[in-house]
């Protein structure tokens, strides 16, 4: 395998690694595989009570090579019998990871070949289905390196199936994951479509929104400038209806009195006569 597709296969596996939920840290290099803790961590997620010897290998945190080894090697040995005993693969076809070399040199090219030994693993356990959509979930060129890491190892485990189990059938089941996969990309790209679609109409949506507001703000203001004119011509009605009826008692007052005037001048007059 060339350099460069290590480096891309090595980037897929990164990505994979960190769709569980139950590791204990988030890979962010190759490096931070190499001690065996987040593998083992897939492999207890995978089937616990199988892999349930390993759990002190998950507690422990030493910066040595000779232990990280050792527990390379334990993680490797129940996965060969898990192949065997429980899934019905003999595993003597497989190219076998130097772990020797993983723990000591953090050695990429053997690296991926145990991650893709433990990937293979997880898409043929009980919880397949999961781990294929979680694989599923990623970037189309990491589906692509993984689902055809997938193959090449099934290939191999394929001599050395078990007449009296029904593993899985890379023939039949591969072609339809690859078939489930490109119906993914495919949705994906549909549901980026409306995505943008949405987004468009949103953002029209919005500037009409804020169109609207500030018209509203508008209104509201001449509103404001109408009722104070408003309050202002009604204080003034106020104020002539106070003068009105004052001028009116006024008027009344002049009338009474013109009244009298005439009542006494008419008296004066019929007196002279």
């Amino acid at each position: 395998m060339a350099k460069i597709q290590e480096e891309e296969l090595a980037v897929a596996f990164i990505e994979w690694v960190n769709t569980f939920d139950n590791i204990s840290r988030t890979v962010t290099n190759y490096t931070d595989l190499v001690d065996g803790r987040v593998l083992i961590e897939i492999a207890c997620d995978v089937d616990s009570r199988w892999f349930r010897s390993l759990r002190g290998d998950i507690l422990e945190d030493i910066d040595n090579w000779v232990i990280r080894s050792n527990k390379l090697k334990r993680l490797y040995t129940l996965i060969q019998r898990y192949y065997k005993e429980v899934i019905g693969y003999d595993t003597k076809n497989l190219d076998d990871p130097n772990l020797h070399a993983i723990a000591n040199e953090s050695d990429i090219k053997e690296l991926i070949k145990l991650c893709v030994i433990v990937l293979a693993l997880t898409v043929q356990s009980l919880k397949d289905v999961i781990y294929i959509k979680r694989i599923q979930s990623l970037s189309d060129n990491s589906q692509k390196g993984l689902m055809g890491a997938i193959e090449r190892v099934m290939k191999k485990l394929e001599h050395g199936i078990q007449e009296s189990q029904q593993p899985f059938n890379v023939k039949e089941e591969l072609p339809q994951i690859n078939v489930e996969l490109a119906q993914a990309i495919s949705e994906k790209e549909i549901l980026k479509k409306t995505h943008q679609a949405l987004m468009e109409e949103h953002q029209q949506l919005r500037h009409q929104y804020d169109d609207l507001k500030v018209k509203n703000k508008v209104l509201y203001a001449k509103n404001e400038n109408l009722q104070a004119e408003n309050d202002e011509l009604q204080d003034e009605n106020d104020e002539l209806q106070d003068e009105n009826e004052d001028l009116q008692d006024e008027n009344d007052d002049l009338k009474q009195k013109l009244d009298d005037l005439k009542a006494s001048s008419q008296h004066k007059t019929q007196s002279g006569s």
